[in-house]
C-alpha cells in the first residue's frame, strides 16, 4: 500500500463480531439506492485512534482488554451500542457520516505513546469509536440517513476486535472518493455473555 501522491493513514480500530452488522449493512444498502454513492467506501471498522506506525499485538490486546472492561462499567453488562448519526467534516468539503459506540476510551492517555508531529490523520479523533458509514456530500443525506437508521433495530455486540487499519484515501477532484485498505490480525476482546 505505497503511494507518492498519497498518505497512508494508520488507526487501531475495533470491528463487531459480523453478526451484529446488520443494521449497518442495510443503512448503507438503502442510502446506496436513494443515491449516495460514497456509503460503501469504508468498511464497518470502529475508528479508534490513529497511530504513527502499526501498534503491536501487546498494545492491541490491551486496548481489546481496556474495551472489555469499560463495556463491563455500565448497565450494559458488556455490550456496545450504536448511538445517533454524526458527521465529520473532512478535506474538500466532504463529510464523513458515522456512528460514535456506546462506550470511550483514551487509548493516546492509557497505553499508546504520545504522538509525534508527523502523524496526519483525515478526521479529527473522535471522543468515542466511530463507525464510518461512508462520505456524503450534503445535509439532506444525513436526514436521510438519520430517518433510516431510526427505523432500523439498533447496531448492537458484545464481541469484537482490535486490529491495525491501514487506508489511502483518495478525492477525484470534488467530490469523488476512494479507498484502498488493509486490515492487520485481530485480537478478540475477552469473551463475555
Amino acid at each position: 500500500m505505497h503511494s507518492k501522491a498519497s498518505v497512508i493513514h494508520r488507526w487501531i480500530v475495533l470491528y463487531p463480531h459480523q453478526d451484529s452488522l446488520g443494521p449497518i449493512f442495510e443503512l448503507r444498502n438503502q442510502l446506496w439506492q436513494s443515491g449516495c454513492r460514497g456509503v460503501k467506501l469504508f468498511p464497518p471498522f470502529a475508528l479508534i485512534a490513529p497511530v504513527a506506525k502499526p501498534a503491536s499485538a501487546e498494545v492491541l490486546q490491551t486496548m481489546a482488554w481496556l474495551l472489555r472492561e469499560k463495556s463491563l462499567e455500565d448497565s450494559a453488562g458488556g455490550s456496545i451500542t450504536g448511538e445517533t448519526i454524526v458527521l465529520q467534516p473532512l478535506p474538500n468539503n466532504l463529510k464523513l457520516l458515522g456512528i460514535p459506540l456506546s462506550i470511550s476510551i483514551q487509548p493516546e492517555k492509557a497505553i499508546l505513546p504520545a504522538q509525534p508531529n508527523g502523524v496526519t490523520t483525515f478526521l479529527t479523533v473522535p471522543e468515542k469509536p466511530l463507525v464510518p458509514i461512508g462520505i456524503i456530500e450534503n445535509q439532506k443525506d444525513q436526514e436521510l440517513a438519520r430517518s433510516i437508521y431510526q427505523r432500523l433495530p439498533p447496531l448492537h455486540f458484545r464481541q469484537g476486535a482490535v486490529a491495525n487499519f491501514a487506508f489511502i484515501l483518495t478525492v477525484d477532484g470534488g467530490s469523488t472518493a476512494a479507498i484502498r485498505w488493509e486490515l492487520g490480525k485481530p485480537y478478540w476482546m475477552a469473551h463475555h455473555g
